[in-house]
């Protein structure tokens, strides 16, 4: 059997109990599962390149409209199936109503 190491985490009292509920809302057993999880997510995605441009889209982006691009792809990634169609459905709703405010616009 391999050796295990073990390494010692200090969270703030808030996050840990953000961490805590979410483990809880995704019905992970532990602790330990849920950090090698998250650290093997971590590593796999490997280091953005600096050289590789931003989507066109974001490239106007504020700060704020790029965090919550990074909410909103956490939530598709790891959501509960349930909340996720309530983002989509949502976010389709306001889609079409803002073409629907362009039509009214553009006549």
């Amino acid at each position: 059997m391999p050796e295990i190491l073990t390494s010692t985490f200090r969270f703030s009292p808030e996050f840990h109990e953000e961490v805590r509920i979410a483990i809880a809302r995704r019905r992970i057993r532990s602790m330990q599962q849920a950090m090698d999880a998250a650290l093997r997510l971590w590593l796999d995605r490997g280091e953005p390149t600096a050289s590789e441009p931003p989507p066109a889209e974001l490239a106007t982006a504020t700060k704020e409209e790029l965090a919550w691009c990074g909410k909103l792809v956490s939530l598709m990634q790891e959501g509960e199936p349930g909340t996720i169609d309530l983002v989509q459905h949502a976010l389709n709703r306001h889609a079409r109503q803002v073409r629907e405010l362009r039509k009214q616009a553009g006549t």
